[in-house]
C-alpha cells in the first residue's frame, strides 16, 4: 500500500509534466524547488527497489563466515566500503551499507566489532547517518 504522500509526489509528477511542454519549455519558469522536488521523486523508487537488496547481501555477507577472522575482514572492508561510497556522495548505497551494519544481524557480532577501528568507523557511519 502506497503512502498519500508518494500518490500525491506521483500526482504532482504527471501534472507538472503536463504543464511544460518539451518544445517551448524554459527551464527558468520552473522553481529550483521544483526540480530538485521531481528529480528527488525520480530516486525515491530506485532507492527503494536497491536498499533492502545491497542491505540483505551486506548482512549475509557478514554473518555467513563461519571464522571470526574473516568477519572481522568482511566487516572492516565494508566499512571501508561505506566510506568510499560517502567520498563518491553515492547517499542511496551509502545509506543501504550502513543499514545493514547498524541491523541487529551484524550489530550483535561482539567479537567481529571488537577491533578499535571497527567501532571508530561505525562511530563515523552513525554520525553521517545522523546528517541525512
Amino acid at each position: 500500500m502506497r503512502s498519500s504522500s508518494v500518490a500525491s509526489a506521483e500526482k504532482g509528477a504527471r501534472d507538472l509534466r503536463k504543464n511544460f511542454d518539451a518544445v517551448v519549455f524554459d527551464v527558468l519558469m520552473v522553481s529550483p524547488e521544483q526540480f530538485a522536488s521531481q528529480i528527488t521523486q525520480l530516486d525515491i523508487p530506485v532507492f527503494r527497489a536497491i536498499q533492502p537488496e545491497i542491505s540483505f547481501w551486506v548482512i549475509r555477507e557478514i554473518v555467513t563466515k563461519q571464522n571470526l577472522k574473516i568477519r572481522v575482514k568482511v566487516l572492516g572492508h565494508f566499512i571501508k566500503i561505506a566510506k568510499k561510497l560517502q567520498d563518491l556522495q553515492n547517499l542511496h548505497g551509502l545509506m543501504a551499507v550502513i543499514s545493514a551494519l547498524q541491523s541487529a544481524q551484524v550489530f550483535r557480532l561482539s567479537q567481529t566489532w571488537a577491533p578499535k577501528e571497527h567501532s571508530v568507523g561505525l562511530n563515523n557511519l552513525h554520525s553521517i547517518r545522523k546528517q541525512y
